[in-house]
C-alpha cells in the first residue's frame, strides 16, 4: 500500500520524458491506484467511498472559508513585481492533460492523507498529534520528486505541502468532509500552481518566500484557532 501509494503520488515521469507522455504516465497510473483503491474499501471495509463526499454542510463549516486564503499565497506575490500575463503556449491536449493530472493528484492525496490515514490511526477528536504526524507524512512524500543537482525546490515543497497538509488535516477533522478538503487542495494546486505559471515575475527569491511564510502563518494560526477553540470550550463545560 506504502510503496503504491508513493508511486501514484509522485511526479518522477516529468523527469524521464516529454510533457504529455509523462502526464498520461501520472494520469493512468493515478487513476488505475484510485480505481483500485476504491475496490479494496467496497470489498474489506465496506465502505462507500462517494458518501464522505456527499454530505449536509453545517454552519460551522462556513469557518473553514476563510482558508481559501492559502490558495493565493503565490499570486499575492504579483503586486509588488512586475509582472506580465504570459499565458498557456503548450497546446490544448497539454492543458487538459495537466488539469487532469492535477485533479487525479489531489483526488489520490486527501482520499490517501485525509479519509485512509485518519482512518488507520483511528484519530479521537483530541490528537493534534496525529493531525501533526499525517502532515508531516504528507509533506514527506514530496521528496520522491527530489533532483540532488538543486534539492532546495523541492525542499521549500516539503515545507509548504507539510503545512499545506495541517491547514487541510483540520479542515477534515472540523467537518468530517472529505469534499472540502478536497476543493480546498485542488484550490490551491490549481491557482497557486497553474494559474500562478500563465504569469511572467521578478520578483527576488526572498521577498516570494516571506509574502508565503506571512501569509501561511496566518492561515495555520487560523486553522489552530478552529481546531483548539471549540475544544476548550468543550473542556470547560465539562468541567
Amino acid at each position: 500500500m506504502i510503496l503504491s501509494s508513493i508511486i501514484a503520488l509522485s511526479a518522477w515521469p516529468m523527469n524521464y520524458f516529454s510533457a504529455p507522455v509523462a502526464y498520461l504516465i501520472c494520469i493512468v497510473t493515478r487513476l488505475l491506484y484510485f480505481v483500485g483503491f476504491l475496490y479494496y474499501l467496497s470489498r474489506t471495509r465496506n465502505i462507500n467511498y462517494w458518501k464522505l463526499l456527499i454530505k449536509r454542510p453545517k454552519k460551522k463549516d462556513l469557518l473553514l472559508l476563510p482558508l481559501i486564503i492559502i490558495c493565493f499565497s503565490n499570486i499575492l506575490t504579483l503586486p509588488f513585481s512586475n509582472y506580465y500575463y504570459v499565458g498557456f503556449k503548450s497546446g490544448t491536449l497539454l492543458l487538459i492533460l495537466t488539469l487532469t493530472n492535477l485533479f487525479l493528484g489531489v483526488l489520490v492525496e486527501e482520499t490517501v492523507f485525509r479519509f485512509f490515514m485518519f482512518d488507520y490511526f483511528n484519530l479521537k477528536e483530541d490528537a493534534p498529534h496525529v493531525i501533526l504526524l499525517i502532515s508531516l507524512l504528507f509533506g514527506s512524500i514530496h521528496l520522491v520528486n527530489m533532483n540532488l543537482r538543486n534539492p532546495l525546490p523541492t525542499l521549500v515543497q516539503v515545507v509548504y505541502s507539510t503545512t499545506l497538509g495541517f491547514i487541510l488535516g483540520v479542515s477534515y477533522v472540523h467537518s468530517w468532509n472529505l469534499i472540502y478538503p478536497i476543493i480546498l487542495h485542488l484550490c490551491f494546486n490549481l491557482i497557486n500552481s497553474f494559474v500562478y505559471s500563465l504569469f511572467v515575475s521578478d520578483i527576488g527569491m526572498w521577498p516570494y518566500y516571506l509574502i508565503n511564510i506571512a501569509v501561511g502563518l496566518i492561515v495555520v494560526l487560523y486553522t489552530a484557532l478552529i481546531y483548539y477553540l471549540p475544544r476548550r470550550k468543550n473542556r470547560e463545560s465539562y468541567y
